[in-house]
Formats: C-alpha cells, structure tokens, sequence
C-alpha cells in the first residue's frame, strides 16, 4: 500500500523514482502471488527506464 501512496504523490517528473517504485510493487506483488499485478508493473516500469535491471528480472 505505500508503494502505491509513493505513486500517488508522485509528481511523475523523476522517471527513474518512478520505475523504482513500480519495481519494489513488482516484488511485493510476487510475494503475494498476484502475478498480472507484477507483470504490468514491471513491465510499467522498464517503459520508464529501460535500465531498470530488477525490473526485467520481476517480470
């Protein structure tokens, strides 16, 4: 839930930060077993930096 509050308030100006984010909700989202939730966030959030490694790796 705080990831998803992070993205909230997030001005969406730091691309970087906000693939970080969509990551770290990636990995929660694979702890919980909601695997569509994982994919679309990581997949989210290499469309915001492509050079977010933990993401390909959560995807």
């Amino acid at each position: 839930q705080l990831y998803t509050k992070a993205l909230t308030n997030d001005d969406k100006t730091d691309s970087h930060f906000t693939s970080k984010v969509l990551s770290a909700r990636a990995q929660c989202a694979l702890k919980l077993k909601t695997f569509p939730d994982a994919l679309n966030d990581s997949n989210n959030a290499i469309q915001l930096d492509e050079n977010n490694i933990k993401a390909y790796l959560r995807k």
